[in-house]
């Protein structure tokens, strides 16, 4: 085993009342943080007063995502469109960020602990980057082995018609 994780979750349950036999089916889905770390924050790129939050502006249309949002490599590139998002985005959400030796791009990485996307060149937008691809084999030890193994504990309160006991005789006819 290569490494361990363990999470604890008290007091998520629901409450539902079925009258037809049923299954209960709890679904998981383990997916990685998606996170960029050849890209450049949006506010290193602003170059005039209108590329800053002005309240007389709040309700504009979408606006511009750059390549170098995305993947920043010095070129012309860099300021061409990648696509568009919410206008103001930038100052709503700040996403994750990898830097400095955790980038897959330095020269002795520590990126077997982080699962962000690293391109090969600048990527555009279509199915295979809307397509989720998390590099497990970078962080695996054991790539041909599961990624992960689950398992789980339910505690299920349930109120039910019947008997405790299943006492035979006729009594109960």
């Amino acid at each position: 085993m290569a490494a361990y994780g363990t999470a604890i979750l008290r007091n998520h349950g629901f409450t539902k009342s079925f009258t037809e036999h049923c299954v209960i089916l709890g679904l998981v889905s383990v997916r990685a943080d998606l996170t960029y770390q050849q890209g450049m924050d949006r506010m290193f790129s602003r170059r005039s007063r209108y590329d800053f939050y002005l309240p007389l502006l709040a309700n504009l249309g979408e606006q511009a995502v750059l390549n170098q949002e995305i993947y920043a490599d010095g070129s012309d590139n860099d300021r061409r469109v990648f696509g568009y998002q919410e206008r103001w985005a930038e100052y709503r959400y700040k996403p994750s960020k990898i830097t400095g030796k955790f980038r897959s791009t330095s020269a002795h990485p520590l990126d077997a602990w982080h699962l962000s996307q690293k391109f090969v060149g600048c990527p555009t937008l279509g199915n295979s980057f809307i397509e989720e691809h998390p590099p497990f084999d970078r962080i695996s030890a054991v790539p041909s082995e599961p990624h992960f193994i689950f398992d789980s504990r339910f505690y299920m309160k349930c109120a039910r018609p019947m008997p405790t006991y299943s006492v035979p005789g006729l009594d109960k006819l």
